[in-house]
């Protein structure tokens, strides 16, 4: 298994081995909001212009995105079905993994989950 799965209060908070990657997940009646945190930065806007839409459209996995007013969530996060949401974390990570996203994570992209 590529993560183990925490459940808090109002979310299943996803770590991985190996990777500084957390992933929040709040779960409603059909949808999820995914939200990325690699190194304590927020990173959805840059895998959005590294083609990530594209890898996830080749595994039929489709998404939306929106903006949050969350204090320290850094804005955009990923709507998702829920019956898609384990291949698209499994997705998250391997582009992660494909990709350096290291040279790529500037002050404005910080949060701070804790």
């Amino acid at each position: 298994m590529l993560y183990t799965i925490k459940k808090e209060s109002d979310y299943d908070l996803y770590t991985f081995e190996g990777i500084d990657l957390k992933i929040r997940v709040y779960s409603f009646e059909k949808d999820c909001k995914v939200f990325i945190n690699y190194k304590g930065y927020n990173i959805s806007s840059t895998v959005m212009f590294w083609d990530f839409e594209n890898e996830c459209l080749e595994s039929n996995l489709t998404f939306e995105t929106a903006v949050t007013e969350l204090k320290n969530a850094n804005k955009l996060y990923f709507i998702v079905k829920k019956e898609i949401l384990n291949p698209f974390i499994d997705e998250i990570y391997y582009f992660i993994m494909e990709n350096n996203m290291d040279s790529l994570l500037t002050e404005e992209k910080k949060i701070d989950w804790n």
